[in-house]
């Protein structure tokens, strides 16, 4: 019978450090193809509970995502579409006005889409197509509608320089037409009055004489 050869103390400890070695240079390996994989500088949108998706994937430019890329010096990324093409026109209602405004799913870019309305912290609805790159990297929505609650058109009309501002009549309501000294971003709108409130419908851009504009505002009725 064959005799088996036996394995020297020298050689079993070889053996062993080999296949350590050979063990913890594929984990190595793995690790560093993992690593390899993970974006050095990830950019992650903020995540909050109004961050709805749609089934187009696009996300709803909302004030907090605006907010986030404003501390974060990247609105000047933005290049978001504006155009006029397929806008819808909608009807926006509430307990004390509605009106008709314009609205496209276009707007924005492929990662974002403009909601239909949204209101700031301070009440203000915002509406219409979002611009981009005004003044520098301030982004805008073009249209805004604000409640002023216990004071009057005589109240306003004083309070502003009588070169910026005309006494008018809108859909019969008493009116009052303000124009800031011209500028891109200049503030520029109609100061409507019914029993309760002034209601300041303002726009940028030089949209005050605007057809869509004027649309809008020759809709507004009160209740």
């Amino acid at each position: 019978m064959e005799e088996i050869p036996k394995i020297s103390l020298l050689t079993y400890v070889l053996s062993l450090v080999f296949v350590s070695f050979i063990s913890g240079y594929g984990i190595y390996y793995w690790q560093q193809s993992v690593i390899k994989k993970i974006p050095k500088n990830p950019q992650v949108i903020l995540t909050t509970p109004t961050i709805t998706p749609t089934p187009s994937k696009r996300i709803s430019f909302t004030d907090e995502i605006l907010e986030y890329l404003f501390q974060r010096d990247q609105l000047c990324d933005l290049q978001f579409n504006t155009s006029d093409s397929e806008v819808q026109w909608l009807d926006y209602s509430d307990n004390e006005i509605s009106f008709k405004y314009p609205y496209s799913l276009k707007w924005g870019d492929q990662q974002f889409f403009i909601p239909k309305t949204n209101k700031d912290s301070e009440g203000v609805l915002n509406f219409g197509p979002m611009a981009t790159r005004v003044e520098g990297c301030a982004a805008i929505r073009v249209y805004q509608l604000t409640t002023l609650n216990n004071t009057s058109l005589t109240k306003i009309k004083t309070s502003l320089p009588a070169t910026e501002t005309k006494m008018t009549s809108i859909n019969s309501y008493p009116a009052l037409e303000y124009i800031q000294t011209p500028g891109m971003a200049s503030l520029e709108g109609v100061y409507l009055q019914n029993s309760k409130n002034v209601y300041f419908f303002n726009t940028r851009l030089g949209r005050l004489n605007s057809p869509e504009f004027k649309k809008i505002i020759s809709s507004i009725r009160f209740k």
